[in-house]
């Protein structure tokens, strides 16, 4: 079995929705970003933004021990 170890910094309303800026998490096997938003009780249906360093990844990717992960909340207006 496979443990990663990554952190999660959250970002505008997500910050009150979890009640912290920062998370850190132990991953098992192949449990991917779908998995953490799940974890930390986010809303499935917000439109969420995922970035490790400076590229966007997706609910299916499945972090590396050690990174980083910034959750961003995307919002629409007119």
């Amino acid at each position: 079995m496979s443990i990663r170890r990554v952190v999660v910094r959250l970002h505008g309303s997500l910050v009150q929705s979890v009640g912290k800026r920062e998370v850190v998490l132990l991953l098992r096997n192949n449990e991917d970003i779908g998995k953490i938003v799940e974890r930390l009780g986010l809303d499935e249906q917000e439109n969420l933004m995922f970035m490790i360093g400076d590229k966007v990844v997706y609910e299916d990717y499945v972090p590396r021990d050690g990174d980083v992960i910034d959750i961003y909340p995307l919002s629409f207006g007119g």
